[in-house]
C-alpha cells in the first residue's frame, strides 16, 4: 500500500472518532453548565432548532471552499477554479490539510476598484469580472424609471403608479416623510418609534440559546425624560403605545440617550405565547413585546381607493423605521402586564 493511502486510512477513522467524541463531550458539558445554573436540560430537549441547519450550511460552505479550492486541475497546479484533481486529497495531506493564497500586497486596499485585487479574485472564482464595483451616488437606473414616468421611452409604468414612480425614483438621495404621514395621520401620532436588534440576539432564534436568554429575556420602551414628563410618565410606568393599527401595553423606562420625540426598544426579544417551545411562564411572553403589532402591512387607501404596501417604494423593504405612535400613561401604571389590542384590519 502506498504511504499516502496508508495515511489516509489511518487519519479518516481517527478524525471520525474525534468528531463524535467532541460532539458528545460538548453536549454533556452543556448539560452540566445548565444544571450548575439551576436550569433543567430536559426543558430544552427536542426543541426545533432551525439554526442548526444554518450552522451546518456555513460549515459545509467553508469546508467546500477549503477542500475544493486548492490544487485543482489535472496536474494540481491550479487554484480556485479548474478541472478536478484525483490526487487533491493527497496534496492536502502533504500540506497538513491546509491550503491558502494571500491577497497580493497591492490588492489590499480599495478592493471594489483595485485592479490587482479584482484580477486575483477572478482567478479564484470569487468574482466574475475585473470591472470596478462602482457605488453610484447618482443612480442611473433610478433615473431611467423616472424618465419613463415622465413619458420618455416605450416602457411606461401603469397610469395609477406614474406619479409615484416619478416622485420616489429620484437618482439622488433625498428625505421624504413616511408613507403613513402622507396617509393623513397628521399630528395624532407625534412620536417616532424605532427598534434595534441587539448584537447578541440578532434574530428571534436566539431564544433557543440559554446563555443569550440570561442576557436579555425581556425588553422595555425607552423614552427621553423630557418626553416622559410631557406625557406624565414616570420611570417604570406601564403605558399604552398607539398606532393606527392598534395599541400595546408596555413598560416605559426613561433614557437620556434617546432622542426627544422618539421611543425605541430592542427587537427579537418578545415572543408570541407558545413560540420556540419556551415554558408557559417565560418572560419573553409576559415581559417582552414587539413593535411589529403596531406596524401595518398597508397604508390607508388613496384617492383611487387603492391600499399600497407600507414599504419603501423603490426597494419594497418594510417600513420598520417609519412607525409613528402616540403614548398614554395607563390608569393602573404600576400594575405590570403586557397586552396587545389590534384594531379592525381594514379600519384604515
Amino acid at each position: 500500500m502506498h504511504a499516502t493511502e496508508m495515511l489516509v486510512a489511518v487519519l479518516i477513522p481517527i478524525s471520525f472518532f474525534t468528531m463524535i467524541f467532541g460532539i458528545i463531550y460538548m453536549h454533556k458539558r452543556e448539560n452540566l453548565a445548565m444544571i450548575e445554573k439551576g436550569l433543567n436540560p430536559k426543558e430544552f430537549a427536542n426543541r426545533p432548532a432551525p439554526y442548526r441547519n444554518l450552522k451546518w450550511g456555513l460549515l459545509l460552505v467553508g469546508a467546500g471552499v477549503g477542500l475544493l479550492a486548492g490544487w485543482r486541475g489535472a496536474n494540481g497546479d491550479a487554484d480556485g477554479i479548474g478541472a478536478p484533481n484525483p490526487d487533491q486529497l493527497a496534496r492536502y495531506i502533504e500540506h497538513g490539510c491546509h491550503w491558502h493564497r494571500e491577497v497580493p500586497a497591492a490588492g489590499r486596499y480599495y478592493k471594489m476598484a483595485n485592479r490587482d485585487y479584482l484580477a486575483w479574485a477572478k482567478s479564484l472564482g470569487f468574482v466574475g469580472s475585473t470591472e470596478p464595483i462602482v457605488m453610484q451616488f447618482y443612480a442611473e437606473s433610478l433615473q431611467k424609471f423616472r424618465l419613463a414616468a415622465q413619458g420618455h421611452g416605450t416602457a411606461q409604468p401603469p397610469d395609477r403608479d406614474r406619479a409615484r414612480v416619478e416622485r420616489y425614483f429620484d437618482p439622488l438621495p433625498y428625505w421624504y416623510a413616511s408613507l403613513e404621514d402622507d396617509a393623513a395621520n397628521g399630528d395624532a401620532y407625534p412620536l417616532n418609534a424605532i427598534t434595534q436588534r441587539p448584537m447578541f440576539m440578532y434574530h428571534s432564534w436566539g431564544s433557543q440559546n440559554k446563555w443569550l436568554r440570561q442576557i436579555a429575556a425581556r425588553n422595555v420602551l425607552y423614552i427621553h425624560p423630557d418626553t416622559a414628563r410631557e406625557h406624565r410618565i414616570g420611570d417604570g410606568d406601564w403605558v399604552w403605545l398607539y398606532s393606527p393599527r392598534g395599541r400595546i401595553r408596555v413598560e416605559a423606562k426613561t433614557h437620556l440617550a434617546t432622542a426627544r420625540g422618539t421611543v425605541w426598544t430592542w427587537n427579537a426579544i418578545g415572543k408570541r405565547k407558545g413560540a420556540w417551545k419556551l415554558a408557559p411562564g417565560a418572560p419573553e411572553f409576559h415581559e417582552g413585546f414587539l413593535l411589529n403589532h403596531l406596524i401595518d402591512e398597508e397604508i390607508a387607501r388613496d384617492a383611487d381607493g387603492v391600499r399600497r404596501a407600507n414599504a419603501d417604494p423603490v426597494t419594497g423593504q418594510a417600513a420598520w423605521f417609519d412607525l409613528r405612535v402616540r403614548i398614554e400613561r395607563d390608569g393602573e401604571s404600576q400594575e405590570p402586564g403586557h397586552r396587545i389590542e389590534v384594531f379592525a384590519e381594514d379600519a384604515a
